[in-house]
């Protein structure tokens, strides 16, 4: 209940405000145990000189009481208004039980504040004090709202230097002790001063040792300024990654100055650690902010961790510009320069030089941005871009240049020049641009003989409602033009056309022009028609539907072509003749889909680094399902045939079961042997996970011939590392077999198990040098590919050394394998 009386002045007050435990108050303030609440405020007296008496209590038990007073500030109430507080008690079940050592056992909060008439505010005291908390202070504000007396002194900690819970939200946060002093008087002078110190702050994500804060300056009526610093010692952050980029000191200091109807301003900000510093200047009026901040950091690698890439190096930063605190208005520049920069990705940083710089004009608000330019210039690469960026409505263009491929791999090479352009308007998104290369290399000899040259490249592909169509795709070269466009209207139809001017830069036995021609059109799937001729009768065409999200295809696909084709990539082994299939993907887009057989008739297969080759080649692979069955025979140009029959499961694993059938194969070396080997070998299980390789192997009459370099003590040739290795070398070196490719260096996965038998009863003989004798015998190899273990001997049946115009009989003669099959060779005469 309330009342007011006009004719005396007076008002009453007498209000009881309660609930219940569990109650809509307890609940929405979090009170530990929701507890029943009361509220009484009681009260009389004229509204000059307002007291009222004020207690707040749970479940039955005072926790709050005190006084609340308020009236004229002078002799009359045109003097401006009086407000005074006197709180006290044990407020401590108002919280969680770990907070209370730091309300104690009593907190008291005592205030006096005064407005005047003529906008001056007044706070004559305020002390506020708990068991570890106490702050005290006096504030006065003239009517011009600039302080004519500031006094604050607040110390923070427990008595025995134990660590403080702090009662604030979030995670829990403990303080050694704070201490903060802030003075100033008018009436005394137009300095101000103000120190602290902060010791021991712990939280969870956070820790700082030491904080000191030091400040100085002066208040005048029409100006003011002043000088902080500010020293941060052992700074740990929750993620490593963040305490190891910033470190564990940090040390700052702000200039400040205003002056009436000017700007704030900031003319010197410097924040700086252990290997970086930030340095400014800004200036704030009204609403609007101008600003310059350079950023140094010497040492990029501590920001590595928390990057997530191997940064090193260091840069220089710089950003500049204008903004609108409300609106959001902005005008900025931002540049910089990196030195020795590094991000841990090999491709990137090899396109790094040892200087790199970029720089970025924008303006406009956040749901709008006109970027003027934006640039990016290191060693040989490139890169720029300007439009505008809005949402719904984008128009960027770029340019990219590399003066050398061969910076993002050493096995690429030639420059490339590209121009980029991203549209978008109602929903239509469009990305157009043209690139030029000249000479590049590709890594393959072959390929690159394909580019040579100047090559451009020109493509649009738009997109609506999650659709991509490609408007057209062409490439042009000077022995390769590909071109892909598209129809208007619907459905879409793409049409296709492709030409290698000659096919000879693949296969010099195959000269002639290559052309493949097509369509693709769109309707509740895809229609695919696609056909291809060249040289020497090579035709194909594959033709089918495809579902419109590439669950399912019915594609047939038939042709001949030559095997020649793949003699730039198999060299220097070599292969002629032609090609057949017939095929048919029907099914979800996988192996075990595809139907049909390949087949070689009259195939010519030569590998000059075993001096062996095979004519009149004949074999056919039907596939089925997720196996291939696979039959095929031949004859050595030397002498003797080879056949082979088996299946090979195209699941993972490849499951084998393949039988190879020699019969007089004729082997030789021109330099070392001439065998004819007759057996079979088998190819079984999961080859990619190991497998096995068993049979035998009969040698018939075996020539083994012992030369100059044979005998007496050889140097091999140590492993020689070739650096900046111009590309028509290493094609020689990887021609003549010379190279080690990843799959070589690598091997296979898993060994596979070995079971091979070589037996020879007679009839190995080895001549030269004076040496003519005859062995035989079996050798057995076990073991596995990755450690072959050899067994057995041939052994002497009979031979004679002619040395010095004597003969010798010899006596002890044996040949066996040791190691990793190395021969080795012992007669006795």
């Amino acid at each position: 209940m309330a009342s007011y009386a006009n004719a005396t002045r007076r008002a009453a007050i007498d209000l009881l405000a309660a609930e219940g435990k569990g109650g809509i108050v307890a609940r929405l303030a979090g009170l530990p145990g929701e507890p029943a609440i009361q509220l009484a405020l009681n009260g009389t007296g004229p509204v000059d000189d307002f007291a009222a008496d004020i207690a707040l209590s749970t479940d039955g038990a005072p926790r709050l009481t005190g006084k609340v007073g308020f009236g004229a500030a002078g002799s009359d109430l045109a003097a401006g208004q009086r407000v005074h507080l006197d709180l006290s008690g044990d407020i401590r079940p108002l919280f969680e039980p770990a907070y209370h050592d730091f309300f104690g056992d009593q907190s008291r909060l005592v205030a006096d504040g005064r407005r005047f008439a003529d906008g001056r505010l007044e706070l004559s005291a305020l002390d506020l004090r708990s068991s570890a908390l106490t702050l005290s202070g006096q504030a006065a504000v003239g009517a011009d709202g600039l302080p004519r007396r500031l006094r604050a002194d607040i110390a923070l900690g427990d008595t025995g230097g134990a660590p403080v819970l702090l009662p604030v939200p979030g995670a829990e946060t403990t303080v050694t002790g704070a201490d903060l002093h802030l003075t100033f008087d008018a009436a005394k002078g137009e300095g101000w001063s103000l120190d602290g110190t902060l010791a021991g702050f712990q939280r969870a994500d956070l820790s700082l040792g030491e904080v000191i804060l030091d400040g100085s300056g002066r208040i005048a009526p029409d100006r003011a300024g002043g000088t902080v610093t500010l020293a941060i010692d052992g700074l740990q952050a929750g993620d490593a990654g963040l305490s190891e980029a910033v470190g564990d000191r940090i040390d700052g200091r702000v200039v400040f100055s205003w002056q009436r109807g000017g700007a704030l301003r900031f003319p010197v900000i410097v924040l700086s650690g252990t290997d970086y510093r930030l340095a400014g200047r800004a200036a704030v009026a009204g609403t609007g902010l101008d600003a310059d901040v350079t950023v140094r950091a010497a040492d990029l690698s501590r920001a590595a961790r928390i990057s997530g890439l191997g940064l090193s190096g260091a840069a220089d930063l710089s950003l500049s510009g204008t903004a609108d605190l409300t609106s959001g208005v902005f005008d900025v520049t931002l540049g910089g320069t990196g030195t020795r920069l590094r991000v841990g990705i090999a491709d990137l940083d090899r396109l790094l030089s040892e200087t790199t710089t970029f720089r970025a004009e924008a303006a406009g608000r956040a749901d709008k941005i006109d970027l003027r330019t934006a640039s990016l210039v290191t060693g040989g690469f490139s890169a720029t871009a300007a439009g505008h960026v809005a949402q719904g409505a984008n128009d960027l263009s770029a340019e990219v240049a590399l003066d050398d491929l061969g910076r993002l791999r050493e096995t690429l090479g030639g420059s490339v020049k590209a121009q980029l352009r991203l549209t978008e308007d109602s929903g239509l998104r469009r990305i157009e641009g043209t690139a030029t290369a000249n000479d590049p290399r590709l890594g393959n000899p072959t390929l690159n003989q394909v580019f040579a040259g100047q090559s451009d490249v020109d493509f649009a592909v738009t997109q609506q409602d999650g659709t991509i169509l490609v408007d057209h795709l062409a490439f042009a070269g000077s022995r390769l033009s590909a071109r892909i466009s598209a129809a208007a209207g619907d459905p879409l139809e793409l049409s296709i056309d492709a030409r290698l001017a000659n096919a000879a830069i693949l296969a010099p036995e195959l000269p002639g022009p290559v052309q493949v021609t097509g369509t693709l059109r769109q309707g509740a799937g895809y229609r695919l028609d696609l056909t291809g001729t060249g040289p020497g009768g090579i035709e194909a065409a594959f033709s089918g539907d495809v579902a419109a999200d590439l669950s399912r295809a019915d594609i047939q696909a038939s042709g001949r072509l030559r095997a020649e084709v793949a003699n730039g990539f198999i060299a220097p082994r070599a292969a002629s003749g032609p090609l057949g299939f017939d095929l048919r993907l029907s099914g979800p887009p996988k192996l075990s889909s595809v139907s049909g057989t390949v087949t070689a008739e009259g195939i010519r297969v030569s590998d000059p680094t075993v001096f062996l080759s095979i004519e009149n080649l004949t074999a056919r692979t039907t596939l089925s399902g997720a196996s291939a069955g696979l039959s095929f025979s031949g004859a050595f140009r030397e002498g003797g045939t080879l056949a082979g029959e088996g299946t090979v499961s195209l699941a993972p694993g490849l499951d084998t079961d393949l039988t190879l059938t020699l019969e007089g194969a004729r082997l030789r070396d021109p330099q070392l042997f001439e065998t004819d080997a007759s057996g079979t070998i088998r190819l079984s299980g999961p080859i990619q996970r190991g497998g096995r390789v068993s049979g035998s192997i009969r040698l018939g009459q075996t020539d083994i011939r012992v030369g100059t370099a044979s005998l007496g003590s050889t140097r091999q040739i140590p492993k020689i590392t070739h650096r900046a290795e111009p590309e028509r070398v290493r094609a020689s070196r990887a021609r003549a077999g010379l190279t080690e490719t990843q799959a070589q260096a690598k091997g296979p996965k898993t060994p596979m198990t070995i079971d091979m038998t070589i037996s020879a009863p007679q009839r190995i003989f080895v001549r030269g040098r004076g040496l003519d004798a005859e062995l035989g015998g079996a050798l057995t190899l076990t073991g596995t590919t990755d450690n072959i273990v050899p067994s057995g001997q041939f052994q002497l049946i009979r031979g004679r050394l002619d040395i010095l115009t004597k003969r010798l009989n010899i006596t002890e003669g044996i040949i066996e394998m040791r190691g990793a099959l190395e021969p080795y060779l012992k007669f006795v005469a």
